[in-house]
């Protein structure tokens, strides 16, 4: 489990919206560019690692015009206007929910038992700590794009296996695949949701690829346009691509039969 949070920046008139295994670890650890968070004020929500990197990417989607936009400083693009805190709220208590979450939604960061628990660390070997949580980091993210691939590729099967039943088409045209799926809102909106990669590297730095172009409804029909380029320099997310194209590659051929 870790945490989402928000922390609330008075002087900045601004809050940060992330994700920590220990959310005063994490703010002590920018202060030096944002200076203290109103810990008082400031909320976070334990959720599981899966759940997280969803819950973030939609709170920053939601947020970003109201992005302060700085232009240095660790978790500079995390920052929104203190305008938009109560609609991340409102949203953070949808999605608990939405998705039948058994932890709610707390107020106020708890400094004195979290910063025994860091002065503790900081007798330990700093470079094995910061390569663990580099760790986890790294592992909780490819094992998001490696079941969003997973899913991705159940529903290609299934199509493929009823392809006399389920009646669907599968175009590629100036690299836009056009997928059509009649009756069958279902699926076409689990593979909206799942064409997508994500992850992070050792030094912190994030890769997400939304590969969903568009889902659309026309009658009795469900359009799904997505892009599968292969022109991606981090190899992770090259490799799923590869797979995912070999997939929709026999979809489309399945689609002709």
């Amino acid at each position: 489990m870790t945490n989402i949070y928000l922390l609330i920046y008075p002087k900045l008139k601004a809050f940060k919206v992330g994700k920590a295994d220990n959310v005063f670890n994490r703010a002590d650890s920018i202060k030096k560019w944002w200076g203290e968070p109103d810990y008082a004020n400031s909320f976070s929500l334990v959720i599981s690692s899966e759940s997280v990197f969803k819950l973030e990417k939609s709170l920053h989607l939601l947020l970003e015009q109201f992005s302060m936009n700085y232009s240095e400083g660790d978790g500079k693009t995390e920052f929104f206007s203190v305008d938009a805190f109560n609609d991340a709220i409102e949203y953070i208590n949808v999605f608990i929910k939405s998705n039948k979450l058994t932890s709610a939604l707390m107020k106020g960061v708890d400094k004195l038992n979290i910063t025994t628990g860091r002065n503790i660390s900081r007798n330990r070997d700093y470079i094995f700590t910061k390569h663990n949580v580099g760790n986890k980091r790294v592992i909780g993210s490819l094992n998001y794009s490696i079941k969003n691939m997973e899913r991705v590729l159940r529903v290609n099967n299934l199509l493929i296996k009823y392809r006399k039943r389920i009646k669907f088409e599968l175009t590629l045209e100036n690299e836009t695949y056009s997928l059509t799926l009649y009756n069958r809102k279902f699926l076409a909106g689990v593979l909206f949701e799942n064409l997508r990669t994500k992850h992070e590297f050792f030094s912190g730095g994030f890769v997400s690829r939304n590969l969903s172009d568009s889902l659309s409804k026309d009658k009795d029909c469900y359009q799904l346009k997505f892009h599968l380029h292969t022109s991606f320099e981090d190899k992770l997310t090259l490799l799923i691509i590869k797979e995912l194209e070999c997939s929709f590659k026999l979809l489309q051929k399945a689609s002709l039969r």
